[in-house]
């Protein structure tokens, strides 16, 4: 049976209030199958809370303070909070709120102690006695933190 006439007995039973028998007459199916659908209707599944609902208002005021962060610091801030749901969910509800981002460059934030950054520099010759050779020295930023470590 397609879906419009399933809609039509539901509407029938729902909305007009009419018996099983006429509603069978009506639609040209069984009694059995009037149930059926009726039924289906009954059973469909309920709509549970999602982990996510309790957290949108806070999602909210991150998106409002920086709307550029990516979705695992957001999902990093919410674990703190509490929040015991996935990614995906988060995810999905992102890109509800957000929308499909065109920008070709990502924006990164990390909390403090998370990540550093390094590099290489050429510092020039040193000559000894015996050789001369290429002085290099690494240098290593502690990311939201003001100290340099060379």
């Amino acid at each position: 049976m397609d879906k419009d006439k399933q809609g039509h007995i539901r509407f029938l039973f729902n909305q007009k209030k009419e018996t099983i028998s006429q509603i069978a007459r009506e639609a040209e199916v069984s009694r059995l199958t009037v149930r059926h659908v009726i039924k289906n209707e009954e059973n469909k599944r309920k709509k549970y809370k999602s982990k996510l609902d309790a957290f949108k208002d806070e999602i909210q005021n991150i998106l409002s303070e920086r709307s550029g962060l990516s979705n695992v610091l957001i999902l990093e801030k919410l674990k703190q909070m509490g929040y015991q749901g996935g990614k995906s969910i988060l995810g999905d509800y992102l890109l509800l709120i957000r929308g499909k981002s065109n920008e070709a460059f990502l924006n990164i934030e990390t909390l403090p102690g998370k990540e550093a950054q390094a590099d290489w520099a050429y510092c020039g010759e040193i000559s000894c006695a015996v050789s001369i050779s290429g002085s290099y020295i690494c240098s290593a930023w502690c990311c939201l933190s003001a100290d340099t470590f060379t």
